[in-house]
């Protein structure tokens, strides 16, 4: 087994931001053969992307290149009717005089940090406030504990779920384990960033495993779901079928090429505790031309649809030479490739920094 590539856990921040984060992204790889096999291809070579995340988008972008790319995420939300069942629990909420929006977030952070957990058991290492090393989840260690609380306190959740989600991410790690193992599973990679320049988009694919399925070994694609609503909406299966695309165009005939795409999520904590669905999303899907015709929109409408909006805010000096520069996302692209100075930034007065951060 390969040594990990990765730092699973840390927050790089490289600018203050006005809704926009910026994180380098690794990748894990876990087989000896692919990381072989994928450096003779020269693929993990040009994998070095990094992510920004702009509302409750993603985008996406590698030094050199004088576009962002979208994330497949994105991507499906725009060209997909939106989901009918969200949408009603959204009203639902409202009317209970809830936030939706305050649940959702707290959802994605408590996936966040499920994924994460689950990388970092999958490639032995661990970052954390108070340890730094070798790790392997298991429900006895409280090495896990601090990662849960650290990643809580940056996510600026109510520590009082602590409880709470200390609980959920035992049950949902005993069903990730119970699946391994009822399905024979071996990780190849995790978070393994592809992108399409023709596309112009980009995404991390959770899992892709080699595992038993209908009486052979097949390698897959696995999106992990941390709810437990079953995932066959539209856009999960757009999603997995944009993910086998950008996969298969690098190892497309070869013994890595992907052939099943699946989500894996656990059940209903309460009702089916410790279990897990696998929903498989190989055959009952989109076709190759309609996953064409969808990305190929994401260039030809990109000024329209697609291009990020934010500004980023980069702080200096102290109490008698405080400032603050402004650069919106293009701009920022701009200084990445050498093709703009930082001093053509805007300066903001007092006044015009405290209007445009509210």
């Amino acid at each position: 087994m390969a040594k990990a590539k990765a730092i699973i856990y840390e927050e790089i921040a490289e600018q203050d931001v006005q809704s926009v984060e910026c994180e380098p992204l690794e990748t894990i790889i876990i087989d000896d053969r692919f990381e072989e096999y994928a450096s003779k291809l020269g693929t993990l070579g040009d994998l070095n992307l990094k992510r920004l995340r702009v509302g409750a988008d993603r985008m996406y972008f590698r030094k050199g290149v004088n576009h962002y790319y979208v994330g497949v995420t994105t991507v499906c939300k725009k060209v997909l009717p939106p989901n009918t069942g969200l949408e009603n629990w959204k009203i639902k909420i409202a009317e209970e005089g809830g936030s939706h929006l305050d649940i959702s977030e707290k959802a994605k952070w408590y996936g966040t940090i499920l994924h994460a957990l689950i990388c970092a058991h999958e490639c032995r290492y661990i970052k954390t406030s108070e340890y730094n090393g070798s790790f392997r989840f298991e429900f006895n260690n409280e090495n896990w504990h601090t990662f849960l609380l650290d990643f809580m306190r940056i996510g600026k959740i109510d520590l009082g779920l602590y409880e709470l989600w200390k609980w959920q991410i035992k049950n949902d790690m005993f069903a990730y384990f119970k699946w391994k193992k009822e399905y024979n599973v071996e990780i190849i990679t995790c978070e393994f960033p592809v992108f399409s320049d023709l596309f112009w988009v980009a995404s991390c694919i959770d899992l892709v495993v080699q595992m038993d399925f209908n009486r052979k070994r097949v390698i897959a694609i696995v999106d992990l779901k941390s709810g437990t609503a079953r995932a066959d909406h539209p856009d999960y299966k757009l999603q997995l079928a944009i993910y086998k695309m950008l996969w298969n165009k690098d190892f497309i005939d070869s013994s890595f090429e992907v052939t099943h795409i699946f989500n894996w999520q656990p059940k209903d904590r309460q009702k089916a505790p410790n279990d897990y669905n696998l929903v498989n999303h190989t055959e009952k899907n989109f076709t190759t031309e309609q996953v064409t015709y969808f990305l190929s929109g994401v260039p030809l409408f990109w000024n329209e649809f697609y291009q990020p909006k934010g500004k980023f805010t980069f702080y200096s000096g102290g109490e008698e030479n405080y400032s603050v520069k402004v650069m919106y996302p293009n701009q920022y692209l701009q200084l990445i490739n050498g093709t703009r100075n930082e001093n053509e930034m805007q300066v903001l007065s007092e006044e015009e920094a405290n209007e445009l951060l509210g």
